[in-house]
């Protein structure tokens, strides 16, 4: 096989058969249910919506509400997305045993347990907690362990904004609504705060770096910031026009974004850095921007060139490195359907072997978690069924980032 080690060519591969979206759905599914059980969670990792139970409980809920009818196995999926979640307390690991302003992003079992116990059980008191905890992630200083914490999706104060607006999407009462747009509105501008404190346009760093892509990076933050504002009815922070427009302008000549900014580094194309990850970004928050709009469109038919000619990954299929996000940065049927076809059971069991890290018995949180594998080629061939039935507003979207 024609590859290089992060891609294959597209000739190099055996042709995938054009999938049937919900059967693939459903394959998957229950190929979770049978390898991966709600039982014996003892020595699970747990990593929030990014991998491990809880992030197939969200998934499944996530599924309960857009395919209300969807059984699987004579159960709800309310009924299963429950089950996921595991009863057993949580060991405390260094930074990761407590909820921090720099441990509050989708990745922190910590906090998104509790929120997707809340959705899951209409529990109110437990939702406000929820919203109680952005004094302690919004702080400035050590005090109460805030520090200066992160910003960005994964680990930092924008993931949180995604775990509010899980919330809002899921409590329409006046009283959790109220809690969680304070607590939104306060968080944005804490977000923001970072972002003036550093007029020299190095705000937002993670690790001693400025990152410009959708996990930990800029193109996340504006993303959650924007999509938290409209939700709330918040004015978007003039500042964001500026900063999308310095993102476009770090696009590479291949179409592809590096991982960081002035940097030249063009390999990753992938949601977490690259291309990809900058599209899903982009796509659902271009029209609060009218005056990049053209800017916009033309640098997201760029980057799907590129995605188009090195997205076939060599790693596991999943949503945040592998062909499963890249598939979501397209806009039309065929492409998606035709980067999903190399992620079905019936492919990836026939071509034992062709996707690095699929099978490994380690591994096994990661291989079935909603960003790291199965979870996230399910939601793929969800989006999939939906858009062939015409629900068009899942284009580019991804659970856990910008379905809500």
């Amino acid at each position: 096989m024609a590859t290089t080690e992060r891609y294959y060519t597209s000739s190099s591969l055996p042709p995938p058969s054009p999938p049937n979206h919900y059967d693939h759905l459903l394959s998957s599914l229950n190929h979770i249910l049978t390898t991966y059980p709600p039982v014996h969670f003892t020595h699970r990792t747990f990593s929030g919506l990014y991998s491990g139970p809880t992030s197939i409980s969200y998934l499944i809920l996530r599924l309960s509400q857009l395919h209300p009818t969807l059984a699987l196995r004579g159960k709800s999926c309310r009924e299963w997305s429950a089950e996921y979640l595991s009863p057993q307390p949580l060991p405390a690991r260094g930074a990761a045993g407590r909820i921090s302003a720099g441990n509050c992003g989708v990745a922190s079992e910590l906090l998104v347990k509790p929120v997707v116990e809340a959705c899951l059980a209409a529990d109110e008191t437990l939702a406000g907690q929820v919203c109680e905890l952005e004094v302690l992630i919004n702080a400035k200083s050590d005090e109460a362990g805030g520090g200066g914490g992160s910003n960005e999706w994964l680990y930092g104060r924008s993931g949180y904004l995604y775990l509010l607006r899980m919330l809002r999407h899921f409590f329409s009462g006046p009283n959790v609504r109220q809690m969680v747009d304070l607590a939104i509105n306060n968080t944005v501008a804490r977000i923001m705060d970072d972002w003036r404190a550093h007029p020299d346009g190095e705000g937002w760093m993670w690790h001693g770096k400025k990152y410009l892509g959708a996990a930990h990076g800029v193109a996340g933050i504006v993303a959650q910031v924007v999509m938290s504002c409209r939700v709330t009815g918040t004015p978007i922070p003039e500042e964001l026009e500026g900063i999308v427009s310095g993102l476009l302008d770090q696009q590479l000549d291949t179409g592809n974004w590096p991982p960081s900014k002035n940097s030249s580094r063009d390999d990753l194309v992938q949601f977490c850095h690259g291309a990809p990850g900058m599209l899903i970004s982009l796509i659902p928050i271009k029209d609060s921007f009218p005056a990049l709009r053209r800017r916009i469109d033309s640098a997201c038919t760029r980057g799907r060139q590129v995605v188009e000619q090195r997205g076939l990954l060599t790693k596991t299929p999943s949503l945040c490195h592998g062909i499963t996000g890249n598939a979501l940065a397209f806009e039309d049927e065929e492409t998606l359907g035709r980067f999903m076809g190399y992620t079905t059971r019936e492919y990836l069991e026939r071509n034992v072997g062709v996707f690095r890290g699929l099978g490994e018995k380690e591994l096994v949180d990661e291989e079935f978690g909603l960003f790291t594998g199965e979870g996230g080629r399910a939601w793929g061939f969800f989006v999939g069924y939906l858009v062939g039935q015409g629900g068009g507003d899942l284009w580019g979207r991804v659970v856990g980032f910008n379905d809500l």
